[in-house]
């Protein structure tokens, strides 16, 4: 008596069958993989982005307090924004140091907080703040907010000065005129002048180290002064009038 046969081709589909099996787990888990890496690539896309100016100021505070503590000698310390990182890769010919605290894309109140964060158990001589443009975005409504940001300059002016540091406080930079969607380019000069009456007194000493980058119009730059319209194409003019006014004041 014959065994009835098995139908064509199902030994080929039983061992396609155990290899399908075999072969399920390693799918799922490979599945599982792509997406565990997507959504943690999502996670750090939609929570962290790109680092904010202030986890910058965060992160580049030790080596800030680390460079303070090992000043000699009467050194300068900058404050201050983009503009004031850039007027601190220069040197001054009076001799002094910069310890240079300036941190892109920081506002006044972020440059605040940072003052009071650094340690100052070796104060500077003197003290350079430059900030203003990130406060002038429109978002952050620079008409109304003029007179707390004055005083957010002035509080730190005051703090600088019980540390023994002669101040000088810049006037806001120009922007450019192309760029008047994103900041409320008339309010550089109303920042500016606020500044100047602040400094009127003994307080601290007024510079416009921007004066050769400034269009008949104060607030806004010259063509081409300024490449992308916030940042001074070239420090070195600017550096020179700071520098004269620092080495008077370092010599009083």
């Amino acid at each position: 008596m014959h065994s009835a046969k098995a139908p064509f081709g199902y030994k080929k589909l039983l061992a396609n069958k155990k290899t399908y099996l075999f072969q399920f787990p390693k799918l799922i888990l490979s599945i599982l993989f792509v997406l565990t890496c997507g959504a943690g690539l999502f996670f750090l896309y939609d929570k962290k982005g790109p680092p904010s100016a202030r986890s910058i100021a965060d992160a580049a505070l030790p080596k800030i307090n680390q460079e303070i503590s090992r000043q000699t000698s009467p050194f300068l310390l900058l404050l201050g924004d983009s503009n004031g990182e850039g007027l601190g890769k220069a040197s001054f010919d009076c001799g002094v140091p910069i310890v240079n605290a300036a941190i892109s894309g920081l506002k006044a109140r972020d440059v605040k907080d940072q003052l009071a964060r650094l340690d100052l158990r070796k104060p500077p001589a003197a003290a350079l703040i430059v900030v203003g443009t990130n406060d002038l975005l429109w978002k952050h409504d620079p008409s109304g907010a003029r007179d707390a940001w004055l005083k957010t300059i002035q509080s730190m002016v005051s703090d600088l000065r019980r540390h023994g540091a002669k101040v000088v406080v810049s006037a806001v930079a120009p922007i450019g005129s192309d760029l008047g969607r994103i900041f409320d380019i008339e309010s550089v000069k109303l920042y500016s002048d606020g500044l100047s009456q602040m400094c009127a007194g003994a307080m601290c000493t007024f510079i416009d180290p921007w004066v050769d980058a400034r269009s008949e119009n104060f607030s806004q730059a010259k063509t081409d002064a300024l490449p992308d319209g916030i940042h001074i194409g070239d420090y070195r003019y600017s550096i020179g009038k700071i520098e004269r006014v620092f080495c008077a004041r370092l010599q009083e």
